[in-house]
């Protein structure tokens, strides 16, 4: 990348689609203010882009699925950050000693905006949990003072919307939580 601050990764190199960004691939460039990935990188392997000190722009795009471990490690001037619906999976410390980062974005599938925006406006006291590099979305219904049997019946019955109860995961911390998948 010589001595580029601006960092474009190209969709091909010699035919061939990139679609991994390597283990260290920037590690340690400390000149590299943005870095912008083409859709066909599925992968960010681990320490690509460890202390690149003055990162403070990175474009994830969608169709990214993962991010390895200490990834963006000691990026201290990357400001914002936007997971796309794609992604699946954030390793340990990905984001760790970014400390300027003000921002997180997560974009949620396409299919799930409009019962989302729906529901929270149909019934304003559920809160939405989002993504946590999955694509189950929490709702929390505690809000509302309802009992799992009747949050059943107005969502499942009254709804006809199917949400999977959060019992099935905690018997106890799971009440008055629903999951959608």
């Amino acid at each position: 990348i010589g001595a580029d601050a601006e960092v474009v990764v190209p969709a091909q190199i010699n035919g061939m689609d990139v679609t991994i960004i390597g283990s260290d691939a920037f590690s340690g460039y400390t000149h590299v203010t943005s870095v912008t990935l083409p859709a066909t990188v599925k992968s960010i392997g681990s320490k690509a882009f460890q202390d690149c000190s003055a990162l403070t722009f990175v474009n994830l795009p969608e169709g990214l699925t993962r991010i390895e471990e200490y990834t963006f490690e000691g990026c201290q001037k990357l400001q914002s950050v936007t997971f796309p619906s794609t992604l699946t999976y954030i390793g340990q410390y990905a984001f760790q000693n970014c400390d300027a980062i003000s921002e997180i974005v997560i974009v949620t599938r396409p299919d799930l905006i409009l019962p989302i925006t729906e529901l929270t406006r149909e019934m304003p006291k559920v809160k939405v949990g989002y993504p946590e590099g999955t694509y189950f979305l929490w709702l929390d219904f505690r809000g509302y003072g309802l009992s799992d049997e009747e949050i059943h019946r107005r969502i499942y019955r009254d709804a006809n919307v199917f949400l999977q109860d959060g019992t099935v995961h905690d018997p106890e911390e799971g009440r008055c939580f629903q999951r959608m998948c």
